[in-house]
């Protein structure tokens, strides 16, 4: 998947680099063509992620890049449009987390931002989610580690994952 950036510039108080989005996205393509694309929003703010929907999408589209909708605060599922391949749940920490479950029951491809504990992975899978991410899993955090390798331990059952299977 390729991630558009919005959190990182968020964070960093700094405005979405809209520049930055497609050099990155462009050079990716180049390589890979990603699986999916999370298309440009604003974290929490419903409208301005519809505007940046109406804005990207119709790029997108035409070169043929399955896109994410990034969905946050305030949104439902009739706020999505027909052309998303799938949901990323964003949005503050509160909202995403007791919307999950919305999100999983009405679309079939979700996936979850800023997973970074056993818990939160463990919340995402029982909600239904199919994929997540979160960017500390592998900054140095030994105990951090450990709880994703319980976790894949567990919902593995200790089977080994072959390269490129899905859990």
């Amino acid at each position: 998947m390729f991630d558009n950036g919005v959190w990182s510039d968020h964070i960093n108080d700094r405005d979405f680099d809209e520049r930055k989005f497609w050099d990155k996205l462009n050079q990716t393509v180049r390589r890979q063509k990603p699986v999916w694309v999370v298309t440009p929003d604003k974290v929490a703010d419903r409208d301005e992620t519809l505007r940046r929907w109406d804005r990207y999408a119709p790029i997108l589209i035409q070169a043929n890049i399955p896109m994410f909708m990034a969905v946050q605060d305030g949104m439902t599922p009739e706020d999505v449009p027909s052309e998303a391949a799938g949901i990323f749940v964003g949005g503050s920490t509160d909202w995403k987390w007791r919307n999950l479950r919305m999100w999983t029951e009405t679309f079939n491809r979700v996936h979850v931002g800023r997973v970074n504990t056993y818990r939160l992975l463990d919340m995402a899978h029982r909600a239904g989610a199919e994929s997540v991410d979160g960017s500390g899993w592998f900054r140095g955090d030994q105990n951090q580690t450990a709880q994703l390798e319980q976790f894949l331990e567990e919902t593995t059952n200790g089977k080994q994952i072959e390269q490129g299977e899905l859990i």
